[in-house]
């Protein structure tokens, strides 16, 4: 089973939540990128009759974030460390990199359909993991200027939790509190 790893960065900005069915429409050039990808393996998948299956990611953490570091953890303790002036207010659903793996494994075992949405539990604004981050580094918040949010599109990851019977994926917030 061939397995593309994906992000829900593909829905865009609908201000809405998506399931595998939504329309794709990305807002972004990852988004895009990640369109081209898929729509190049489904035509492949019919081609050749291969058993691929497409699975859409959303933002990835780890415990240990660094300065420097890829995931979005990473990331956020970077721009809450400088940030000045203009921050976007998005909302998010971090995923924990080992309930990714997990799904990862599960859809190779047992996964029958085409596309997958695996999705955080916890839903967490970026006001709110700015300051989570603030009271971590121990750094006094800055007068930041929230914009319209850029990422808003709640993807939803029913169909990898019944049909694969998954309880619950770790909760960001909850971690760092």
């Amino acid at each position: 089973k061939f397995i593309l790893l994906s992000s829900t960065e593909v829905y865009g900005d609908t201000g809405e939540e998506a399931d595998e069915f939504a329309e794709l429409a990305a807002a972004g050039e990852r988004g895009i990128r990640f369109i081209r990808e898929e729509r190049l393996l489904d035509i492949y998948r019919k081609q050749r009759r291969m058993d691929a299956v497409i699975l859409r990611a959303s933002q990835l953490y780890t415990n240990r974030p660094k300065e420097g570091g890829g995931d979005f953890l990473s990331r956020s303790f970077s721009a809450a460390v400088q940030a000045e002036g203009r921050m976007p207010a998005d909302e998010f659903q971090p995923l924990h990199v080992s309930d990714f793996v997990d799904a990862v494994k599960r859809v190779m075992d047992a996964g029958t359909h085409h596309v997958y949405n695996v999705c955080g539990s916890g839903r967490i604004s970026a006001k709110r993991l700015y300051q989570l981050v603030c009271e971590q580094e121990k750094i006094q918040e800055r007068a930041v200027q929230w914009e319209d949010p850029e990422c808003v599109t709640m993807a939803d990851s029913g169909r990898i939790r019944q049909e694969l019977g998954w309880s619950d994926f770790r909760n960001l917030e909850e971690q760092m509190q």
